[in-house]
C-alpha cells in the first residue's frame, strides 16, 4: 500500500533516510561496480570514495553533469549493456527498473 506524505518536508526525510541505508548495503560489497541510471551521481561519489565504479546513463544532459564532476560514465541503456561480460563485480541501480518497458531484458542483461 503506498505512503501518504502529509507534507513534502517528511517525504523528503524518509528518501533521505532511504538513501543513507541503500548506501550502507551498497558499500558492503568490495570490487568494481556499475551504476545502471546514476542521475546526479550521489551514489558515485560515495562509492568511488572506496571502489571503482561507472557509471551508465542515457540522458546527455546528465552525462555532461557526471563528466564535470570527474566521474566515468558510459552513453548507454541497460538493455544492451556496452561493456564484456564479467567487467563488473556489483552491478547497482535505483529507481531505474520501473522507467523500463522490458524488464526481464534489462535483469537477464545484468
Amino acid at each position: 500500500m503506498a505512503q501518504i506524505w502529509k507534507t513534502e518536508e517528511s517525504r523528503w526525510k524518509h528518501r533521505i533516510k532511504a538513501r543513507s541505508m541503500f548506501l550502507q548495503k551498497v558499500l558492503q560489497y568490495r570490487g568494481n561496480f556499475l551504476e545502471i541510471g546514476p542521475g546526479y551521481g550521489r551514489v558515485m561519489i560515495e562509492v568511488q570514495k572506496q571502489y571503482s565504479i561507472a557509471g551508465l546513463e542515457m540522458d546527455d544532459e546528465l552525462i555532461h553533469i557526471l563528466n564535470e564532476r570527474k566521474l566515468k560514465v558510459v552513453k548507454g541503456n541497460a538493455e544492451n549493456i556496452p561493456f564484456s561480460d564479467n567487467t563488473f563485480d556489483v552491478v547497482i541501480s535505483e529507481e531505474v527498473l520501473e522507467h523500463i518497458i522490458e524488464q526481464k531484458k534489462v535483469i537477464s542483461e545484468i
